[in-house]
């Protein structure tokens, strides 16, 4: 019986084991565009200067369905920025989703930012979101919430983002 590990090998050395040693002890740079298709499995100390840009390339996911049934769909995502939004004098706005419907949505996130720019919350904790058919997301924030407050009232930042994840 052999172990292996990337600093220690015991019982009988193979080329897999000389592979894998090499391979532990590589490390590639690379400069560039990296473009990634299928299924890709990261090991050991994977680095990344600039992530991949799944965000137009997409990634595949398996969804299943409410009847089993399971469907393989590309996962793309969406960021929108919110712009400004004075949120203690007004408790909603609607932007655009670049024709995403409610039905391509998996995921959603929004990140509200303070007016001192210093801290970010989730609007689902005292909020909500609708996505509507047409493609249009509409934020709101709770009446009498800690969005209502005169800490998120200053009408000339960005107010956070959007994060849609769609197929």
């Amino acid at each position: 019986m052999a172990f292996s590990s990337s600093t220690v090998t015991v019982g009988n050395p193979t080329k897999k084991a000389d592979y894998d040693r090499l391979m532990d002890n590589t490390i590639l740079l690379y400069s560039g565009t990296a473009n990634f298709t299928g299924q890709k499995n990261f090991n050991s100390a994977t680095v990344f200067n600039h992530a991949p840009n799944w965000r137009e390339a997409g990634r595949v996911l398996t969804l299943e369905g409410r009847s089993g049934t399971a469907s393989t769909v590309t996962v793309k995502q969406y960021v929108k920025e919110i712009g400004l939004w004075d949120m203690s004098a007004t408790d909603q706005v609607s932007r655009t989703a670049n024709n995403i419907t409610i039905n391509q949505v998996v995921s959603i996130a929004v990140v509200i930012i303070h007016d001192t720019g210093v801290f970010f919350r989730d609007l689902l904790q005292d909020g909500d979101v609708q996505v509507a058919q047409a493609g249009t997301i509409t934020l709101s924030r709770d009446n009498s919430g800690v969005f209502d407050a005169a800490v998120y009232n200053d009408p000339a930042i960005n107010r956070g983002w959007v994060f849609l994840e769609y197929y």
